[in-house]
């Protein structure tokens, strides 16, 4: 054997093993945890999903309040949207369409045109909105 690497003991009883065949017992403590934890975490996904296909299942809440509220009884007498007879009409009311009117849309060339000769323009400033 060569110098190199860690002394054994020069037992009679003790047969010294090859390098392949000697165990790094940090590295069964680290995968024996790491098979711990999960089997610790399989065995907490089974509880959950035992729980959900048992069929036990909770008791409905009880719910505090006035039993007046649901219990059936007569409805207001009705009463009309419309204020007098025949159709109503309203004052100064304007349909949408007559008041509402678009800006004129800038073509997009035109737009890049006008950024690019005068990119101060209020039509080029960019505000984060």
């Amino acid at each position: 054997m060569s110098s190199r690497g860690p002394k054994l003991n020069k037992n009679k009883n003790h047969r010294e093993q090859p390098q392949s065949l000697r165990i790094n017992w940090i590295a069964v403590f680290v995968y024996g945890m790491l098979l711990f934890v999960w089997l610790l975490i399989l065995g907490a996904c089974s509880k959950l999903a035992e729980g959900q296909t048992t069929g036990r299942t909770a008791p409905p809440p009880a719910f505090p309040g006035t039993p007046q509220q649901a219990t059936p009884h007569s409805l207001a007498p009705e009463q009309s949207l419309i204020n007098g007879p025949g159709a109503s009409t309203g004052h100064g009311e304007l349909p949408l369409t007559e008041v509402y009117k678009p800006a004129p849309e800038i073509p997009l060339g035109t737009l890049a045109r006008i950024c690019r000769d005068e990119p101060k323009d209020s039509h080029c400033i960019y505000r984060n909105k």
